[in-house]
């Protein structure tokens, strides 16, 4: 009888791909289900980002006088657009290869005990597993919904083109990147959302001044809204139920629900004492499950969907399985896992938002915003920047700008590092760009906090 492999990674989406890799870095003897019907993340992640590129240049050209030229009306043929994507998508479909050093089987995995998977006939015995099946789409828990249909957002690519009047009901970050990108495209988009707000986890300010610009964008946003029941009326869905408490009805030629579940189906988690409820996968903040040898990682654990985040979970609960890795030194420090709506401008963030911060450090807290002008990097509608402190170290960083999702990393670390708003001060960034725009606002910080401790400081001498 063979040994048992030291690991077996069950799902090769985003978090399955990274713990293979990271797997094989170490010389670990793994293998990598692949149940080959999972939906291809990545490849939507990459056809979103080509739709909101191409929109970025449609209302550009049409808001050309802003920078002094001419302005154009570029009427998108929104058909050749949507072939376009297609495309990218299908270039970007992951093609299930694994690292040199992991065995790649083929097939839908169930778990039979603490040490085995079994795929169709074989059963393959490791010390450890990592269960990251990721998410599927679903439909909102609303009645006759079902009957009526919805698109889901890898659906929506497979259309010949958008249809005119789509009706989006979500308010996570898809939601509204296909809904801003689809109206500067000419679509006539209603996005439907439950709760006070978008994005009910970033930051409030920066939140509503998004939405502000989604509403410019000729998005018509609905919020507090409480869905009861779905029909179709001459062909086209009509969704009913209650705005700020009062009888409303929104309809559209299509609807589109952004919403997913995590995918546990077939995995038989519970019968060897795994724990599963409505938000995946429970885990602890190392990915740890109620059975010692089986993690879990990625949108399977519940959450926002998100790649990067599943597979930085992903390698996470590898270093705890495997204390002894070259990075398991990286554990130290708390986690910090930077996140960006990819609007336009971008929202993006690290650590703790300011109500978060106040929670956990009191009245030490100390928040720091700034104005970005459209010359800063911030493109041509500009955007605004919180520094959020406790203790005196950076806690938290939340920007609405274009280019914020290359910018939030750096502070991303500084968070991480527990750093001083002295320490980002000292760094040097480029003129002209958004990093500039953050250093003079350490720099202003800290230098009113030096000028709060002089006038301390001399207090106390007196």
């Amino acid at each position: 009888m063979a040994a048992p492999l030291d690991l077996v990674i069950v799902g090769l989406g985003a978090a399955g791909t990274a713990a293979a890799e990271f797997a094989s870095g170490l010389g670990l003897r793994a293998a990598a289900v692949d149940p080959l019907d999972d939906a291809a993340g990545h490849a939507d992640t990459a056809a979103g980002a080509a739709l909101t590129a191409a929109a970025a240049l449609a209302h550009a050209a049409r808001h050309a006088d802003r920078v002094g030229l001419a302005p154009m009306d570029p009427d998108p043929d929104l058909s050749r657009l949507w072939q376009h994507l297609r495309a990218v998508r299908a270039a970007s479909e992951p093609h299930r290869r694994v690292p040199v050093g992991i065995e790649l089987v083929r097939g839908r995995a169930r778990l039979t005990g603490p040490h085995e998977v079994a795929v169709g006939d074989r059963v393959l015995a490791a010390e450890s597993v990592l269960v990251c099946t990721g998410s599927r789409p679903t439909l909102p828990d609303v009645d006759g919904l079902a009957e009526v249909g919805a698109l889901t957002p890898d659906a929506l690519w497979a259309l010949e083109r958008p249809p005119a009047r789509l009706l989006v009901a979500g308010a996570d970050p898809p939601a509204l990147e296909l809904a801003q990108a689809l109206a500067r495209l000419g679509v006539e988009v209603t996005l439907v959302a439950a709760g006070a707000r978008l994005l009910p986890g970033d930051e409030p300010e920066l939140v509503d001044l998004l939405t502000d610009r989604l509403r410019a964008d000729g998005v018509t946003v609905e919020p507090h809204v409480q869905l009861q029941a779905a029909t179709r009326v001459g062909g086209r869905p009509v969704l009913s139920g209650r705005r700020a408490g009062r009888p409303a009805t929104w309809s559209g030629a299509e609807l589109l629900a952004t919403t997913r579940r995590p995918d546990v189906e077939g995995l038989d988690l519970q019968e060897i004492g795994v724990e599963v409820g409505p938000d995946g996968v429970a885990v602890d903040d190392r990915g740890r499950t109620a059975v010692p040898s089986v993690f879990a990682a990625g949108d399977v654990t519940g959450g926002p969907a998100s790649p990067h985040a599943a597979a930085h979970g992903a390698v996470r609960a590898l270093r705890t399985m495997f204390p002894s890795s070259p990075l398991a030194a990286l554990d130290r420090r708390p986690d910090v896992v930077a996140w960006c709506t990819a609007t336009d401008p971008e929202l993006a963030r690290a650590g703790a938002t300011v109500a978060e911060a106040e929670a956990r450090h009191g009245d030490t807290v100390e928040v720091w915003r700034h104005d970005v002008p459209p010359a800063a990097g911030a493109g041509p509608i500009g955007g605004r920047v919180l520094l959020v402190t406790g203790r005196n170290r950076l806690v938290g960083a939340h920007l609405l700008a274009h280019g914020a999702g290359e910018l939030v990393h750096e502070l991303a670390l500084a968070v991480r590092q527990q750093l001083r708003l002295t320490d980002v001060a000292a760094l040097a960034h480029v003129p002209g760009t958004l990093g500039a725009v953050v250093e003079r606002m350490a720099t202003g910080a800290a230098s009113e906090r030096a000028g709060k401790l002089r006038w301390i400081a001399g207090r106390r001498r007196r």
